[in-house]
């Protein structure tokens, strides 16, 4: 009877241990990032100017393709997180958004 035990014991905690591994959340994407950081009240500005939701979407995933050509897609990815985790101070991103810029500027 112990060893029953001892044996399914074993398994409930490798059962637990895959589905806590399994709820691990998705990198985020433009769409999800943006969404969230406007659905925190905080709006994106590019140049200064406050631009909408989807403008905002566009642009990321513009930014995204020439992140990647341009070897700066972990510094995008790092800021993308930035904004995905952003809560409603709007702040906090600095730097994660500067370093991903530089990345992109010196790319050309």
């Amino acid at each position: 009877m112990k060893k029953h035990t001892a044996i399914l014991a074993t398994l409930v905690v490798i059962a637990l241990a895959l589905s806590f591994a399994a709820c691990g959340e998705d990198a985020p994407t433009c769409t999800s990032a943006m969404n969230h950081m406007y659905g925190q009240g905080c709006t994106m500005l590019v140049n200064g100017t406050a631009v909408s939701q989807s403008e905002a979407i566009t642009g990321c995933y513009e930014n995204e393709t020439v992140a990647n050509s341009c070897g700066c897609g972990s510094l995008f990815d790092d800021a993308l997180q930035c904004l995905a985790d952003m809560d409603s101070s709007c702040t906090g991103c600095t730097e994660a958004l500067a370093a991903w810029s530089g990345c992109q500027s010196a790319c050309g």
